[in-house]
């Protein structure tokens, strides 16, 4: 009698048989024909009440820096925490002002507020509990020549993530400032490369060591959507110039809940006193680019090159993809940026719906 599977290999046997099927080599495909570790440990695919699967989501962040676009982006993530399973939440160094864990604590505080009407309209929606318990201390400083140093508390997340994922049920690393924490985790423990998906944004500007690394190290290795500035055209007009939207937030996110309130306040004097020759008001949020890739109910997270609301990328690389270099796709320097902003109309009128299902709760 022939023993039978567990879980993850029958996994890999069928991504083995569909590889086959297309004519390719096996070898093109390590994250799919590695074995995964710890397979006692796999955590469980997570579904929606409808049956969705819910992508597992590790966040890094550098909020409460330098620029408050990030809290305007975690206020982006809790409102689609219900189709995401969200597993980290980890601060984050940058090269202005390093992240803080009270600064994701204080947007999860809001969104508890809110939660009750949120409920109304789905009951996937995580209690604030859980998802303070997934809130980490990553990095506060910018890693040494070596691209990483010791490791964190978000870093251990990482791993430990990394290690309940298989290839059936991937983990994403969203690096919303540095990637110090990731790099660590990969020196940590090397094998954890073949179970994440990284979707990066700003390339080395945040941390240029820990990029560097990973560059060096993984790239090739690593599923990475090494995203610079692709993400600028959710705010950015086609000149390319930095003019956040003013008008939106007020029409779609103030008197919208705590979150809401919370997001409009976000918008306010963006860059604080890291620029005291001007203010800078409106809706930036750059790195949700990383979100709307998960959330776009059109898009086939396997696809990288295609159309969607989170941008179109060009493979630069085995398993590596960046921004279009395509002078008819840039907004000025913004390289990439208008296969994010084609979609605008879509993803912010999904954003605004999600704003009302704070304001509101549904009707009986």
């Amino acid at each position: 009698m022939t023993a039978s599977k567990t879980p993850v290999a029958a996994d890999l046997a069928l991504s083995r048989r569909r590889i086959l099927r297309t004519g390719l080599s096996l070898t093109a495909f390590p994250a799919i024909v590695a074995a995964a570790p710890h397979e006692a440990a796999l955590r469980p695919v997570q579904l929606t009440v409808d049956g969705t699967t819910k992508p597992r989501v590790f966040v890094t962040t550098d909020a409460g820096g330098s620029d408050k676009d990030d809290l305007q982006s975690l206020v982006h993530l809790l409102l689609y925490s219900d189709v995401l399973d969200i597993v980290g939440l980890g601060s984050s160094a940058a090269m202005l002002g390093s992240g803080r864990v009270s600064a994701i604590r204080s947007v999860i505080s809001a969104y508890e507020a809110d939660r009750g009407r949120l409920l109304t309209h789905s009951a996937d929606y995580p209690s604030a509990a859980r998802l303070h318990s997934r809130v980490h201390e990553g990095s506060s400083t910018l890693q040494p020549a070596a691209g990483f140093s010791r490791p964190t508390q978000a870093s251990r997340a990482i791993v430990a993530a990394a290690r309940t994922a298989s290839p059936s049920n991937l983990l994403y690393v969203l690096t919303w400032g540095s990637h110090a924490d990731l790099a660590q985790a990969l020196h940590d423990d090397p094998s954890i490369v073949r179970n994440i998906r990284l979707i990066s944004s700003g390339v080395d500007g945040q941390d240029p060591n820990a990029h560097r690394y990973l560059q060096e190290h993984w790239k090739g290795r690593l599923w990475w959507i090494d995203g610079a500035t692709s993400g600028r055209g959710i705010y950015a007009p086609p000149s390319g110039a930095n003019t956040p939207d003013r008008a939106w937030p007020a029409a779609n996110a103030e008197g919208h809940g705590k979150l809401g309130d919370f997001f409009m306040a976000s918008t306010q004097d963006l860059y604080g006193d890291f620029d005291g020759t001007r203010r800078t008001d409106g809706l930036k949020m750059g790195d949700s680019f990383s979100v709307l890739y998960l959330i776009d109910p059109g898009r086939n997270p396997d696809q990288p090159e295609a159309r969607g609301w989170g941008g179109s990328y060009v493979a630069s690389g085995p398993l590596y993809w960046t921004d279009s270099r395509n002078p008819a796709l840039s907004y000025g320097s913004y390289y990439g940026a208008k296969t994010v902003a084609d979609h605008k109309g879509a993803f912010l009128a999904d954003f605004a719906a999600r704003f009302d299902r704070a304001q509101a709760a549904k009707s009986k």
